[in-house]
Parts: structure tokens; sequence; C-alpha cells
């Protein structure tokens, strides 16, 4: 068991409207690296983040995560624009990495922006 929480936002967009969906998981591993990218005009500081979440709790939550949804570290109340977690460490969904073969209890999924 991993001793990090956070809140899985589901973004859906239908007839230019926006809605999100919001959902608890516990058990995680979210962690965020700092490093430096090379710009044309110099360095710029940037934050990575990673989100193990095993089989265990994507199956006890029946949690569906794609692109562009959010992960917030912690708990978040649902929201009804992006703007509310404006002081909220948070990450949009770029990469889903797919783990899930093997030993039930080594499956896992890992989300990353």
């Amino acid at each position: 068991m991993f001793p990090n929480t956070v809140t899985l936002i589901n973004v859906s967009k239908s007839n230019g409207s926006v809605s999100y969906n919001s959902k608890k998981l516990e058990g995680v591993f979210l962690y965020k690296t700092n490093k430096v990218d090379k710009e044309e005009n110099g360095e710029k500081d940037t934050s990575e983040y990673h989100c193990i979440i095993p089989k265990s709790v994507i199956d006890d939550s029946q949690a569906l995560f794609k692109k562009n949804d959010l992960i917030v570290n912690g708990t978040c109340n649902d929201i009804s624009s992006i703007s509310e977690l404006k002081n909220i460490e948070y990450f949009t969904i770029k990469t889903i990495d797919d783990n899930l073969y093997g030993s039930y209890d080594l499956q896992y999924l890992e989300v990353t922006n």
C-alpha cells in the first residue's frame, strides 16, 4: 500500500460545455521531480509529476483514466471550473503507462504530465 491520496478529476467536453467529475484515490504513490529545460532564450525550471496507481486501487474505485484528465495532490471537492484549482497542486495527465501484466499485486498504471 502506498502512502498518498490524490483526486482524479475526469474532464468531459460535450456540446461546448465542460464538466468535471472527481474521484478520491487512496493508496497511490505520487512524486515530483524538478528539472531544468534548455530553451532558445535560456533555461526554464519545470516540474514533472508521476502518479503510480496500483491495480487494486483502480478496481476498488472503478476509476477511468484518460489524457487531459487532472490529478490533484490530496483530497479535492467537486469543481465546476479549473480556476478553482488555482492554489492547489495538480497536473494534467499527458501519458498513461499501462503495466497491467504479471502478478496482480504488481500491476499498476503510471500517469505523468
